[in-house]
């Protein structure tokens, strides 16, 4: 069986198929090397489920949250980051007293 990136309709040698069949059922079956090249108009697989038996650095795009993550191999990470703003005014209009506050705590979080 021929590794890389195989046209499943076409199975004899030199036998040439339609334009529109060599535009469809590609399977990719080894590693691919793009040799420092970027990959163009790629989309990850959409679903709504996490996918049994993940391999780390795979990614998916879950339609149901919307959003991407990542399998490190321990668990499945967002790919965008989590953004929490407070906006605090204890209406004496001393924002002094509130950066003070902000400052004070750690880098850690708290």
């Amino acid at each position: 069986m021929a590794t890389g990136i195989v046209h499943k309709s076409v199975v004899g040698h030199g036998q040439k198929g339609l334009a529109s069949e060599w535009n469809d059922n590609h399977e990719i079956n080894d590693d691919y090397d793009c040799e420092k090249n970027q990959a163009l108009n790629f989309v990850l697989e959409n679903r709504d489920t996490y996918p049994a038996g993940p391999v780390v650095g795979q990614m998916i795009f879950r339609t149901d949250f919307p959003n991407g993550f990542l399998w490190n191999g321990t668990s499945w990470r967002s790919l965008t980051p989590a953004q929490l703003v407070v906006v605090a005014n204890d209406g004496t209009g001393d924002f002094l007293t509130i950066q003070e506050g902000i400052d004070s705590i750690g880098h850690d979080g708290g």
